[in-house]
């Protein structure tokens, strides 16, 4: 229990391998004298903050991730069969039961929410009772990547296909002060609309007089200087691996932006941990590293604030 607050919460945002910077967090909220004594998480939030709430320290939380490297991550990817996954999510859920074992979520030190939604009707879950691995899984299980959780009846999917910064369920534990911390602070979102006239790009590849064939030679001809390459090179459309992961960042930012207007947390711990892509689970350290390093001076400037009001009350109320 943090020396600070007599009940803290925290939420944790989903983000993958971005998600791995909670640790770091976790790690300055410690160091500030600040224990949650309730969590919420989704998706990544929901692994980081469960094995937290299980009694993992930061400390062997940082030596799991340390020793993740590429090859030991290969190993918990079980490629499946299954049809629209990838992952069957067997191995993880074996990697989390060695990590806490088959305790239950009711039994755990610090109470915790895992935010799941069902994908046949669109209802969210908030687990707090049953298997701890089993809601983890449910809550990582990203569409189209790990094979959707069988549960309750249906399909389980990750939570942040609706709530990918569950601020909202933390309510249950009536926190004296809710934290959130999300994951898209990157400088590169624009929240902003715009409207105007629609004007169409003619580069190398954009002009809409040429067609595939003129194009396809273009791309191979021995002919072309490396400067013309390279202009071209520039004027390419965004490859799948990067129109997918702006994509989840674009919804999951919008997403977030709208929880925190509604929720209105005391502390909101926005990360940029834009130099590490979703699949990068290997960069745990480092993503770590970027959480422990943004989120502490936020959070020394909160309880500055927090000392500054808390004398202006006390003045007024003598």
């Amino acid at each position: 229990m943090g020396r600070r607050f007599a009940r803290p919460g925290i939420a944790l945002a989903g983000g993958a391998a971005k998600g791995l910077a909670h640790i770091g967090v976790l790690k300055a909220l410690e160091e500030a004298g600040i224990r949650p004594a309730c969590i919420a998480g989704t998706s990544a939030g929901s692994l980081v903050g469960g094995l937290y709430a299980a009694g993992l320290s930061v400390a062997e939380m940082e030596r799991v991730v340390s020793e993740l490297d590429g090859w030991e991550f290969s190993k918990l990817l079980d490629v499946t069969w299954a049809k629209g996954s990838l992952v069957a999510g067997k191995a993880v859920a074996r990697f989390l039961g060695e990590l806490v074992g088959d305790v239950r979520i009711e039994d755990l030190s610090i109470p915790f929410i895992a935010v799941a939604v069902d994908i046949n009707s669109g209802r969210g879950h908030f687990f707090d009772r049953g298997p701890l691995v089993d809601a983890i899984r449910a809550s990582i299980s990203i569409p189209g990547i790990f094979e959707p959780f069988a549960a309750n009846g249906s399909y389980l999917v990750d939570g942040g296909v609706r709530l990918n910064l569950p601020l909202r369920a933390l309510d249950q534990f009536r926190p004296t002060i809710r934290i959130g911390v999300g994951l898209t602070g990157s400088q590169w979102f624009n929240a902003e609309w715009t409207q105007g006239e629609i004007k169409r790009d003619h580069g190398p590849d954009k002009d809409p007089d040429r067609n595939l064939w003129q194009r396809v030679k273009d791309r191979f001809s021995g002919d072309r200087d490396s400067a013309d390459q390279e202009e071209d090179e520039d004027d390419e459309p965004p490859g799948l691996p990067f129109l997918l992961a702006r994509t989840f960042n674009t919804f999951t930012a919008e997403a977030e932006r709208l929880e925190v207007a509604q929720t209105r947390p005391h502390l909101f711990i926005n990360l940029d941990v834009s130099e590490i892509e979703l699949w990068e689970f290997w960069r745990g350290v480092e993503a770590a590293e970027l959480g422990y390093s943004q989120s502490q001076p936020l959070i020394a400037q909160f309880l500055r604030d927090r000392t500054i009001a808390g004398r202006i009350r006390r003045l007024f109320s003598s």
